[in-house]
């Protein structure tokens, strides 16, 4: 395994794994366009820039969706949804508050 540095600001340290065959398991994903090149850590690989191109070009993987949803973003999406719903909740209560004038009541 070829390891790097910490990330600046972050507990991680970065890696490139490396299979028994000598493969860099991160450049095969993305190559087989199972994954993003994630530009946040990676942002001047030229390799997992070409590599995604290419993945994109062909349409293997994820990138037989028309529109694929980074992970990233669908993490937000799904947080905020769940925000959304609490929020929901949280009217409903004061509007049975409001209604009954205690917290007895049941949606």
């Amino acid at each position: 395994m070829d390891v790097g540095s910490s990330f600046p600001g972050h507990l991680r340290t970065l890696a490139n794994p490396l299979l028994t065959d000598g493969v860099n398991l991160n450049q095969e994903l993305v190559n087989q366009g199972w994954c993003w090149w994630y530009r946040k850590y990676a942002p001047s690989d030229a390799e997992l820039e070409k590599l995604e191109k290419d993945a994109r070009d062909a349409k293997k993987g994820l990138w037989t969706d028309p529109q694929p949803v980074p992970l990233w973003e669908w993490r937000k999406r799904k947080s905020l949804s769940g925000q959304a719903f609490f929020l929901v909740l949280a009217r409903l209560e004061l509007a049975c508050v409001a209604r009954n004038g205690t917290h007895t009541c049941r949606a």
